[in-house]
């Protein structure tokens, strides 16, 4: 199932009318049809027919595979894929016309159970086309057979038997419209940059293959079991590991013939305090270190992959800008409401739990000037004040006179490189004018992939950069409706001509690093992150608590499969195909293989797709994704 020459890749941004399928039935005895007495029906629903050749694969015959043939044209298609269990036969459902009632009891009385089927994309209008140049959809048996007068109906199942090679691979975003082989997917799959022979170098086992020639993914290879000492640095954990590449929040697992105290083995921590070889841990980002009770004995680490310098955390404040910010409050003035306890002011900006303190002539009651309060916002001009985090509202029994209040953080754009504040975006005008419940959005503002969308934040890396990685934290301990949704990412020269790199989905979940891979970014100075929607309709301030921005990449060839040649070195792995996992500059983590290789061993790697927004916006692909509710929709009022 591959097709790697050169004209079908000229062909992949073809328009659908240039590709066809052929059909392949192979019958149990031979029957009269209007193409002559057969037990091989060859049909394509190409109108006037097809030149093409029989399929390399069984049930074609041996001594006809890949033989010139004639496919006549049959009003035919493919309606219907269930595809998502693999450890089941894929359903499929082909539709034919019918024209007679002669036609049809003929055709009642054929034994179609356990027929074999054989489906293919051919392209119409390569030159000199050979019988690789084409893609194989569907192998499969006859199931079931409705026949009308209007139409047959097959309903059909893979033949895990003599399908060498399963589609659709990897399990599919449930709601995504485009099944595997239609026409938007396969361009993408069959991109010879997607599907490519590799070469086994030296150190490979069996869940690692490492190769020289894998050179799309240029993140350094994670610790996989790697050994590590663990001691106590003035009560907390410290893991000794020369050289180890890791940077804050990347996250690493132990497992050990004794675990060291306060350590579960094979549970995520987060790197802390790093430096050249060592660190210490936490259990979640900016939480305290663990402390240290016990050094366990053959401890071993794994990590993800190292992907070095942060490229955002050494800016200075001034290379950090932001559509808008909201700064830090200092001796406002203000009212209390003592009927409805709330405090009136206009875009606070504010967001649960912040921290504030009051001055002024007389402290409304029960408030202590110079104490610390947390606010609880009450929608974006008003808030209350707890006297605890998370805490009851207090109730004021007096309003208090001349009353002011300060906060202690500093919302600019720059606070992203740190956990000091986060940024916020300042005015309402930042999602545009609400015109009776729609954001109007200005022309200048128009269309999805425009990077005048604001609020957006912008980072000056002083030289070019080829920011692959992204890892983005949305602030924690906000409602689901505060955090963001959508963001898109923009690449620079000049800060004035911006080229699109990609819509990218947060979860709904603040506080936990989320990674966005841009694996074709492009070299520039100046980057903006753009903020185009929150998980709900409710507008608040709260932005971004930390982006981080690498040069290293990961993943190319993730979800995709591994497949050994016929011919390789070692024996036990020729044509055999495992699941890969992830990959990392020079090596394939994939699902266990029944011998290590060894050097020289070759292979041919697919590059796969977990069918999700994201991996459908990594690929470059963004405007064929159909999975509800994952669609990157606008409404414009003009």
């Amino acid at each position: 199932m591959k097709t790697l020459t050169a004209p079908i890749i000229t062909q992949k941004d073809a328009a659908q009318a240039g590709w066809c399928e052929v059909y392949d039935i192979y019958l149990k005895a031979s029957i009269m049809t209007p193409f002559g007495t057969t037990d091989i029906i060859r049909i394509t629903d190409l109108p006037g027919g097809l030149s093409f050749f029989t399929p390399k694969i069984d049930p074609e015959a041996s001594g006809t595979q890949g033989s010139a043939a004639t496919y006549q044209h049959w009003p035919i298609e493919r309606r219907l894929v269930r595809g998502d269990a693999k450890f089941t036969n894929d359903k499929l459902t082909i539709l034919a016309s019918n024209v007679t009632g002669e036609w049809a009891t003929m055709l009642a009385n054929v034994d179609w159970h356990d027929v074999p089927f054989v489906i293919r994309k051919v392209s119409t209008t390569i030159t000199n086309p050979t019988a690789d140049d084409c893609v194989v959809v569907f192998s499969g048996l006859v199931d079931s057979v409705q026949v009308t007068r209007e139409q047959l109906q097959f309903v059909c199942s893979n033949d895990l038997g003599t399908f060498g090679t399963i589609a659709p691979r990897e399990n599919m975003h449930q709601n995504c419209r485009f099944k595997w082989a239609d026409d938007q997917c396969t361009a993408i799959r069959f991109l010879q940059e997607n599907f490519k022979g590799k070469t086994c170098g030296v150190g490979s086992t069996t869940t690692v293959v490492k190769s020289g020639g894998l050179s799309e993914d240029t993140g350094q290879v994670p610790w996989i079991n790697q050994a590590v000492t663990i001691s106590d640095d003035a009560g907390f954990i410290l893991v000794a590991l020369a050289s180890h590449g890791l940077v804050e929040y990347d996250l690493v697992k132990f497992s050990g013939t004794t675990m060291p105290g306060n350590l579960t083995a094979g549970v995520w921590y987060y790197v802390a305090a790093p430096t050249t070889n060592d660190f210490k841990l936490t259990p979640s980002p900016g939480a305290t270190k663990i402390a240290y009770s016990s050094a366990g004995s053959g401890v071993t680490v794994t990590s993800q992959p190292p992907y070095g310098t942060k490229l955002v955390n050494p800016l200075g404040d001034a290379a950090v800008t932001a559509s808008t910010t909201f700064g830090q409050w200092t001796n406002q003035p203000i009212t209390v409401d003592t009927v409805s306890d709330l405090i009136a002011l206009t875009a606070h900006g504010m967001s649960l739990n912040d921290t504030i303190v009051f001055g002024g002539t007389t402290p409304p009651s029960p408030i202590v000037f110079g104490t610390t309060y947390y606010v609880r916002p009450i929608g974006a001009n008003a808030f209350r004040v707890m006297a605890v985090p998370n805490g009851v509202s207090i109730d004021f029994t007096t309003a208090g006179s001349a009353v002011t209040f300060s906060n202690f953080s500093d919302y600019v754009a720059g606070n992203v490189r740190s956990r000091v504040g986060y940024w916020k975006f300042g005015v309402d005008t930042d999602w545009g004018t609400n015109t009776q419940g729609y954001w109007q959005l200005t022309d200048a503002q128009s269309g999805m992939q425009n990077a005048n969308l604001t609020p957006w934040i912008q980072f000056d890396f002083g030289s070019a950069k080829t920011a692959r990685l992204w890892r983005v934290t949305t602030v924690a301990d906000l409602k689901m409706e505060e955090l963001v949704r959508l963001i898109e990412l923009f690449s620079s020269p000049d800060a004035a001509t911006w080229r699109f790199e990609g819509y990218f989905e947060l979860p709904p979940k603040g506080g936990v690093p989320y990674d966005l891979l841009v694996p074709k970014a492009a070299s520039a100075r100046y980057w903006r992150v753009c903020v185009r929607a929150r998980w709900a309709e409710s507008l608040f301030f709260a932005m971004f608590d930390t982006i981080e921005a690498h040069e290293g990449s990961r993943n190319w060839w993730a979800s995709g499969q591994i497949t050994f040649d016929a011919a390789t070195t070692t024996v036990a792995l020729r044509g055999v195909s495992r699941r890969v996992y992830e990959s990392y500059s020079g090596a394939l983590i994939c699902a266990e293989l029944p011998a290590a290789p060894v050097s020289g061993d070759t292979f041919v790697v697919e590059r796969g797709c977990p069918r999700t927004f994201n991996a459908c916006n990594e690929r470059r692909n963004w405007e064929n994704f159909g999975g509800f509710l994952d669609l990157p929709n606008q409404t414009i009022i003009r």
